[in-house]
């Protein structure tokens, strides 16, 4: 480690490092009270090549490369370099730089969480493209190491998403045969074939470009290699392996196989034809490229999964790519009944139709934070059908019924969809007590045409392969018309999750993080009662950042969670949903047993 947390470099207070690979070093650090990231160079041991005799920062002596072209870069997508310099500290001589301070996730970091929607991917390889393109200007070059892990998304701007592309320790001018960059810390899996044998040129990140869109749409590579192999088992793999392009959609394949072919001369020339090709998919398709995002990329993705946006609706209709019910934790009896009643049906439709059996509407309630949203999009996924989205917000209209007419527009866009995809369009309609509300002649006669609309849309809607998941935390909020047979036919209500949930949630989540292999799950279940998914999510969060404060006070401290962290944790954070809560949650269960309905099991959550 080059330099030490909490001790003063020149005029910086060094922070947590971000980055290392033996000469060079990536931290956190502060100023007079402003955040920087500072880079530092072990200028004995780093590769001469690396440097540059060109003046950066009005520092006559050889600096780092990437500090040359930071200073040059316009600063869209790249850090904005601050300053540089050169520091001999004991007898070490170090370059050094700072930029200005973003905190990201990478690309493979967000993708091991979840695939994000077709709409959003295209704004992102969008901005990665265009970073290219000035790079390969500024650089007289290209990237050479662009991959999941140097591709990093700062967060949402009123734009879209913010993209930030790291890795420039490799961008530089282009070599044949005796590479001037370090070779032995790129991302292999990235690399075309010529590049293990010192050839770097335009078409470098042209290759790249396409398996970092492929791997952003599937979570894998096209060819089956891995970070942990070794180059000559990546070139082997990719020698005598054809693309997998499972998963991508179709109008996009022919751009990646291009990307990715094996001989350099088969690709696009450089990125700029790239660029004009993707530009053209997307234009042909007309995706958005902009809009009013989100706070999350994972809430992002649950509200515009795939494809085509309406203007009036502000919905998207897309298929959606993931684990299905692999990422579903707890829940078994729902998980068993989905399967049974929704995704055997879909997979097996001529035997289905033979019988006369559909897939029904459903209505999942209950208490909030248990995953009633989660687990209908890992419905989607699982049976691979047309996915949408749709809140009571995506329907409202500032005219007088102007809503009804949405509505129609909605199931008539699904069925389009239904038409085109066999497995049909699921339409997940949260908070549908808002959506439907119980009509009285006081009070809802301004919302009865929207209701109306809906019921009749809902009517035989699955014999067009059109099907209504509900969800709402106020069953008895929703109007009784809409439970009919031929309507809604199925209420499920999903409770708390219970003592075996709570471990599994607990094992989950802790397993995303560092943690003591001593932690026995069993006993926080048990210290959980009436706690919801959500809170044992946060539980968790919460302790990962006590662990997080007290390796930062104490170097001492082992970063990984502990028994007694997560108890202390649990001791400080109560139940979201009270006691008086849950009982009226439950009156409503009884409620609609006793209406006839049929008595539903309490079933557990999902991971949220």
């Amino acid at each position: 480690m080059i330099l030490k947390a909490r001790k003063k470099f020149d005029k910086y207070v060094v922070g947590k490092r971000r980055e290392s690979c033996g000469y060079r070093e990536v931290y956190d650090a502060k100023y007079e009270g402003s955040k920087v990231v500072l880079t530092v160079y072990d200028v004995e041991q780093t590769p001469p090549t690396l440097f540059t005799d060109e003046m950066v920062s009005s520092s006559h002596k050889p600096m780092p490369r990437e500090a040359w072209l930071l200073e040059r870069l316009t600063g869209k997508y790249f850090s904005r370099l601050i300053e540089a310099g050169r520091t001999v500290m004991g007898e070490r001589e170090l370059a050094w730089f700072t930029q200005e301070y973003y905190y990201a996730n990478t690309m493979a970091e967000l993708t091991a969480i979840a695939i994000a929607g077709e709409w959003r991917l295209v704004q992102e390889m969008g901005m990665i493209v265009e970073a290219l393109q000035e790079l390969a200007e500024v650089s007289d070059g290209g990237h050479f190491n662009l991959c999941p892990q140097t591709v990093k998304l700062i967060g949402d701007g009123h734009g879209g998403p913010i993209i930030r592309i790291g890795g420039l320790d490799h961008a530089g001018p282009c070599c044949n045969g005796k590479p001037w960059l370090d070779t032995t810390t790129l991302n292999p899996c990235c690399c075309p074939p010529e590049s293990f044998y010192g050839i770097f040129d335009s078409t470098t990140d042209v290759y790249a470009l396409g398996m970092l869109l492929a791997y952003m749409f599937t979570g894998r590579y096209p060819y089956p290699v891995a970070e942990g192999l070794t180059a000559a088992q990546i070139q082997e793999r990719v020698k005598k392996s054809e693309p997998d392009l499972e998963g991508i959609p179709e109008k996009f394949r022919p751009l990646i196989l291009k990307a990715i072919h094996r001989r350099a001369a088969v690709r696009f020339r450089n990125v700029k034809q790239f660029a004009a090709e993707f530009n053209s998919i997307i234009g042909k398709e007309k995706t958005p490229v902009s809009h009013t995002p989100s706070c999350s990329r994972e809430r992002e993705d649950k509200q515009q999964p795939d494809a085509t946006q309406s203007a009036a609706l502000n919905v998207s209709i897309g298929v959606r790519q993931g684990k299905g019910f692999g990422a579903v934790a707890g829940m078994d009896t729902l998980k068993s009944e989905l399967k049974t009643d929704f995704v055997d049906i879909i997979k097996n439709r001529d035997l289905a139709q033979a019988l006369g059996i559909e897939p029904p509407n459903m209505i999942l309630y209950g208490p909030p934070g248990n995953g009633k949203t989660y687990i209908v999009e890992r419905l989607a996924e699982e049976c691979g059908m047309e996915y949408c989205y749709v809140s009571p917000s995506s329907l409202g209209s500032i005219y007088i019924h102007g809503s009804q007419a949405m509505i129609a527009d909605l199931f008539a866009q699904a069925e389009e969809k239904a038409k085109r995809n066999p497995k049909g369009c699921l339409l997940m309609i949260d908070e549908i007590d808002a959506v439907c509300p119980t009509r009285t002649v006081d009070d809802m006669n301004h919302q009865a045409g929207e209701v109306a609309e809906f019921l009749t849309q809902l009517n035989n809607c699955v014999e067009k392969k059109v099907y209504v998941i509900g969800t709402t935390n106020r069953i008895g909020s929703v109007d009784r018309a809409i439970l009919r047979p031929g309507r809604i036919e199925q209420v499920i209500y999903i409770g708390l999750p219970n003592d075996n949930d709570r471990r599994e949630l607990f094992e989950y989540e802790l397993g995303k993080r560092p943690h003591a292999s001593t932690i026995d799950t069993s006993a926080l279940a048990h210290q959980t009662e009436g706690y919801t998914a959500a809170d044992i999510a946060k539980i968790v969060k919460v302790s990962s950042r006590r662990i997080f404060r007290a390796c930062l006070d104490d170097e001492t401290v082992k970063p990984e969670i502990t028994q007694e962290c997560v108890e202390q944790t649990i001791g400080e954070c109560r139940p979201s949903v009270n006691p008086n809560e849950i009982r009226e949650y439950e009156r409503q269960r009884d409620e609609f047993v006793a209406c006839g309905k049929p008595a539903r099991k309490k079933i557990g959550y999902n991971i949220p």
